[in-house]
Order: C-alpha cells, then structure tokens, then sequence
C-alpha cells in the first residue's frame, strides 16, 4: 500500500537561507506550491517552523548544500568536513 502525504515540504538548506517549497492540495484536485526563503537566524527559523504547521506540513525533506562544520588543522592532521559541497547534475 502506497503512503500518501497531502502536505509536504521540501528545504533546499544554505549556510545563510533556507529556501522552502510547501505543496498543498488546491482547487480541483490540483496541487498548490508557496516558496519562500529564510534566513538561518534563530527568529526566521521560528518563522519558518511557524508557517510550516500552519500550512499543515506533514512531511519534510531537507538537501544541504554548503558546509556546515568543519574544523582546519595544522600539518598533517586530519581535517573533518560534514555536508554537501558537490554541485547537483
């Protein structure tokens, strides 16, 4: 049995936005998509949060597409990145 979601979110995650598509039902069974973007402060995170469950978002996929920590060592030493820095195709 297929799971269905009515209302859904996708976020495309920067290091300075967070640009987010909510897709909701519409009129004649259509689908009704919002963008918006935010940015990554602690109020427009809450913003955001605050839209999404007004919106009804059941469900949400993130792609992060800068890094987001990572820490330079001297010579020699192993350096640790976590994220995505490779462009999509």
């Amino acid at each position: 049995m297929d799971v269905l979601f009515d209302r859904v979110a996708g976020l495309d995650i920067g290091k300075a936005s967070v640009t987010v598509c909510v897709r909701t039902p519409g009129p004649q069974g259509k689908r009704v998509s919002q963008t918006r973007t935010f940015k990554t402060m602690t109020r427009s995170l809450e913003v955001m949060r605050y839209w999404m469950l007004d919106e009804g978002v059941a469900l949400a996929g993130m792609e992060s597409t800068a890094t987001y920590w990572s820490r330079s060592s001297p010579r020699g030493r192993i350096t640790w990145t976590c994220g995505c820095s490779t462009p999509a195709t």
